[in-house]
């Protein structure tokens, strides 16, 4: 691994090297080398959180990292999502739905929606809290379609992936979200509602912004994965027949065209859902000192959901992942914003704000969010390592500033984000469509 693909940094503090070593070595050795029926538990193998289900951490923060430096395990990581297929047909119709619906939590292929139904007691009744997330955390299924069509656009000419696996999972997961959408007559637009985004303090809320920009991605990608699929007569018939593309192409015309994409507003500010900027605001300095998750133990998720409180990066991750949609100011404003109100009760959070202030050449800042995701699992007090590692915060913080480095921003902007961002020389290897780029 240190050999194959080295990542070497030479820093003013050696802790960043040793950041970069420790994530690397956790992630492979808790991720399946040679197989695609399984994929890498949310806490790995050193420990028994979450029951080794895995999650959305997988597709939009994990496997950024094996694209485009083991771009094999990559492929199979993938290639079980497409064996999930059959099962998350299946779990669409369960819930009333057509289409594919991915599930919140999974473990085997074949097994659905693994997510428990119950959990803690909350603390106003006493009586154990309905998890809400394996019913209405829809975000999974677009980023499942969204982590295969990065993988694709990044294969050599004549690569069957796509057409063969990617194709059918984006097809029938835009089925999916153009039955989940709302025609809403007073606002005469389509919307999503009854979800829940990133931000698991928010339970219940229509427009979640995050969900709502990921299922247009993924409904625009349908609709111009079949329009350049026209261009080959033969093949176009054989998959209109097998998935009524027509048909769909039809539908999703329809929904796109009136689509509800929540915008920035007078403050520049982009809501998290619809209710969001009229909540509540609350003094969080109390609870950053203390334990992740520590607010629960004042607050049920009822009460929570009344305040402007952020579990970790909603709207901040719709910033990095469209950030070609809002300008400087705006997503500066935003990361102001929501870090006031963002308790990163999620090792996934302090990664994508490194990431946005590294986009916004907020060089202290980014540099701070890297060491705290690093530390997750290696301060003195390492809270929930003892029920397995946190490897999608090294993910999350390392190498999605390098997944920017190829799809986002130009190679030479990337670059000296990174490089300042750690104070340091920063060496790296990157393998695209099977060849060395650097």
């Amino acid at each position: 691994m240190w050999a194959g693909v080295p990542v070497r940094i030479t820093s003013n503090n050696s802790f960043d090297q040793f950041v970069l070593n420790f994530g690397r070595y956790h992630t492979h050795i808790m991720t399946p080398q040679d197989s695609s029926r399984v994929n890498i538990a949310a806490k790995g193998l050193s420990g028994e959180g979450y029951r080794g289900h895995s999650f959305w951490d997988t597709d939009i923060f994990m496997l950024p990292y094996f694209q485009y430096e083991y771009p094999n395990i990559a492929r199979n990581l993938l290639k079980y999502r497409v064996l999930q297929l059959p099962s998350c047909r299946t779990n669409a119709a369960i819930n009333h739905y057509q289409g594919a619906q991915y599930p919140w939590e999974s473990a085997l292929i074949c097994e659905g929606e693994t997510t428990p139904i119950w959990g803690d007691l909350d603390v106003d009744t006493g009586k154990p809290m309905r998890i809400w997330t394996g019913k209405i955390e829809a975000h999974i299924t677009a980023d499942v379609a969204y982590a295969l069509l990065a993988y694709s656009n990044s294969l050599s000419v004549g690569d069957k992936f796509y057409i063969n696996d990617a194709f059918p999972v984006l097809i029938d997961t835009a089925r999916y979200w153009a039955s989940r959408v709302t025609w809403r007559t007073e606002h005469r637009r389509y919307e999503i509602l009854d979800v829940i985004g990133p931000n698991e303090y928010k339970e219940h809320v229509d427009n979640n912004a995050y969900t709502n920009y990921m299922a247009y991605f993924n409904m625009t990608a349908a609709l111009s994965a079949i329009s350049e699929l026209r261009t080959n007569t033969e093949q176009y018939d054989q998959l209109n027949q097998k998935f009524l593309l027509q048909d769909l192409e039809k539908q999703l015309a329809s929904i796109v065209s009136a689509f509800y994409l929540p915008v920035p507003n007078r403050d520049h500010i982009l809501p998290e859902n619809d209710t969001f900027l009229g909540l509540k605001s609350l003094d969080l300095s109390a609870y950053r000192e203390k334990s992740v998750g520590s607010i629960s133990e004042s607050f049920s998720m009822s009460s929570i959901n009344e305040y402007q409180l952020c579990k970790q990066a909603d709207v901040v991750l719709v910033m990095q992942m469209f950030a070609d949609k809002f300008d400087s100011e705006t997503r500066k404003r935003n990361l102001d914003y929501y870090e006031a109100r963002t308790l990163h009760d999620s090792s996934l959070s302090f990664g994508s704000h490194a990431v946005l202030c590294a986009r916004n050449e907020e060089v202290e800042k980014a540099y701070q969010y890297f060491g705290k995701a690093g530390l997750i699992d290696l301060n003195s007090d390492p809270v929930g390592s003892a029920e397995g590692i946190h490897a999608a915060a090294w993910c999350s913080c390392g190498m999605l500033l390098c997944k920017d480095l190829l799809v986002y921003l130009n190679w030479v902007e990337s670059c000296k984000l990174i490089l300042i961002c750690l104070n340091s020389g920063h060496k790296f290897s990157f393998l695209f469509t099977g060849k060395e780029l650097c």
